[in-house]
């Protein structure tokens, strides 16, 4: 009879032990390919356009911004053209870094720029254009707030200059304060020749 038992007993941890290996079945990692997760864009693997587009989208998602969406509609203000040489837009910004036509990060901040200073141009300030003129200043604010880091980061040294100029010196980024290379060569030759004729 206890040998009975015990046969039982031995049969039974078997049957247990059977039913944990068929729950625990080890998976072969030589036959099966290794699994790719899909690739992130990270601080460190993003570009300045990939940053550059994500501030332009936060103004687009945003409604009070809705009026600098598109360019001005000239069927509506058929006398915007004769006050403004280069029309500017959130969506023309964006289209323009998705078919990498800016060169550098300036191009982009220079484009931005204009829409706010077009805003102003057109639109002298008089009590009813107060409103849309509070809109481009909270644009420009915004604008400097996000893209601050960024030209931290991809910007060169003249960039970044300009950027902190352009935070204190009335006139903005667009306004370069220092002159292009090729400007301040001819400048040069222009003193030397002065100073031989002198």
């Amino acid at each position: 009879m206890a040998k009975k038992q015990i046969k039982e007993k031995d049969t039974n941890k078997k049957l247990k032990t059977d039913s944990k290996s068929s729950k625990k079945r080890k998976r072969n990692v030589k036959d099966q390919p290794p699994r790719k997760r899909p690739r992130r864009a990270t601080k460190l693997t993003a570009t300045w356009f990939d940053c550059c587009i994500h501030v332009v989208e936060m103004f687009l998602e945003t409604p009070k911004f809705e009026i600098f969406h598109d360019e001005v509609d000239i069927t509506s203000f058929d006398d915007y053209y004769e006050c403004i040489d280069a029309p500017m837009s959130l969506s023309t910004c964006k289209e323009k870094l998705k078919k990498s036509k800016y060169d550098i990060i300036d191009d982009f901040i220079n484009d931005f720029e204009l829409i706010w200073i077009n805003c102003r141009m057109y639109n002298p300030p008089i009590a009813e254009n107060q409103g849309i003129l509070d809109i481009s200043r909270c644009l420009e604010t915004e604008f400097q707030d996000k893209m601050k880091k960024i030209v931290n980061k991809y910007g060169n040294e003249r960039c970044q200059k300009k950027w902190k100029d352009s935070l204190t010196i009335p006139g903005g980024f667009l306004s370069d304060s220092e002159p292009d290379e090729s400007e301040s060569e001819s400048e040069n030759d222009d003193k030397k020749e002065e100073t031989e004729k002198g």
